[in-house]
């Protein structure tokens, strides 16, 4: 059988991507995976060598281990390697320069530090350059490499169904997942807050599931005790990925609301997948990427700010009823994981074989 090896900087399973090319490449390769940390509980290894890198209290020790295990792996390894980009990785394919090392970016900085963006970015550049093949999530992060006289994809994001439960849409139940890092999320809660005062009877709860550095949560929490929005929203915390199917069966209406920046036109996102396979109509702001995903089918696209928020609410509040769960359901059927794998991934891998 084929081998593979996929080197990435996080524990199996913690990032969708990689975890559901082991999934769905797993019948035709001998996949090892090489990450740091402990595999995300409830995650599927079977028939996936998993090695699982200890962290120690170290910072600097645990990144030497887990690049000297990789080096270790590579070394012995006969076959397509496949790295995902983390900050000294271009050492990798420099020691190594005659195996097949692909390289995957799954991201460039969203930082609203223009500084950290540059100096995040400028190391993926750098890496990129010691590689023969890149792929990124989109077009436009592809465009801001060096790629040129490199072999090259567009390697997207996709989903499977979190909930299969059958939606109605007589009320007006709304979901976010997500950090809450950067994301501007005050702005919803605000924009709710002035739905709720122009629509007194209309039913709606606003669901959030995740998490924020600091003290994002307790912020979130203190403006919806001002604007009065405690009957209205409810926090959840921190969901794993593989618990998410009850909250998404219980709600309607997904939140993908990210600030429209240059940096975030060019990031696709998860959860505009995910939501719509699940039934929910989207909610998403209007970045480069959501434009491609959103339709009059799936959802509608705003300005990130609270009155175009509220707008949108005002928009599912008087069409809700209009809403077909079988059109958004089948609207991005062609972004399934298990269709990104056959007919992006898995050819790509063939045409790296020698």
């Amino acid at each position: 059988m084929r081998k593979l090896l996929i080197i990435n900087k996080a524990p199996y399973g913690h990032l969708v991507d990689s975890y559901k090319w082991c999934l769905y490449l797993r019948t035709d390769y001998d996949i090892t995976f090489v990450g740091l940390g402990n595999p995300v509980p409830g995650t599927d290894a079977d028939g996936i060598h998993v090695v699982s890198v200890r962290t120690r209290k170290s910072r600097l020790l645990t990144g030497a281990v887990f690049l000297a295990s990789c080096l270790y792996h590579l070394f012995a390894f006969r076959g397509i390697a496949i790295v995902v980009f983390f900050e000294q990785c271009g050492i990798l394919k420099r020691l190594f320069p005659r195996k097949r090392i692909h390289l995957d970016i799954r991201t460039l900085s969203v930082s609203k530090d223009s500084r950290h963006r540059e100096h995040y970015d400028q190391l993926v550049r750098k890496a990129v350059l010691s590689y023969d093949s890149v792929s990124a999530i989109s077009e436009g992060v592809l465009k801001r490499l060096p790629v040129e006289n490199k072999k090259s994809l567009v390697l997207p994001l996709g989903s499977d169904v979190i909930s299969t439960a059958r939606k109605q849409y007589e009320n007006i139940r709304l979901l976010y997942v997500g950090t809450f890092d950067g994301r501007d999320l005050h702005k919803t809660i605000e924009g709710l807050s002035l739905f709720a005062a122009r629509h007194p009877s209309a039913d709606i709860a606003y669901h959030i599931v995740g998490y924020g550095f600091g003290d994002e949560e307790k912020k979130l929490k203190r403006l919806s005790a001002s604007l009065r929005l405690e009957d209205k929203i409810v926090f959840h915390g921190r969901i794993p990925h593989e618990n998410l199917s009850d909250i998404m069966g219980q709600c309607n209406v997904g939140v993908c609301f990210v600030p429209v920046t240059d940096y975030y036109n060019i990031q696709p996102p998860t959860k505009t997948y995910e939501y719509a396979m699940s039934g929910l109509f989207v909610i998403a702001t209007a970045t480069d990427e959501n434009k491609k995903l959103v339709t009059p089918d799936n959802g509608i696209l705003i300005s990130d700010d609270a009155e175009s928020f509220a707008s949108a609410l005002e928009y599912v509040e008087a069409h809700k009823r209009r809403f077909e769960e079988r059109k958004i359901r089948t609207s991005l059927h062609d972004c399934t994981w298990k269709a990104i794998v056959d007919d992006t991934l898995a050819p790509f891998l063939e045409s790296l074989r020698p």
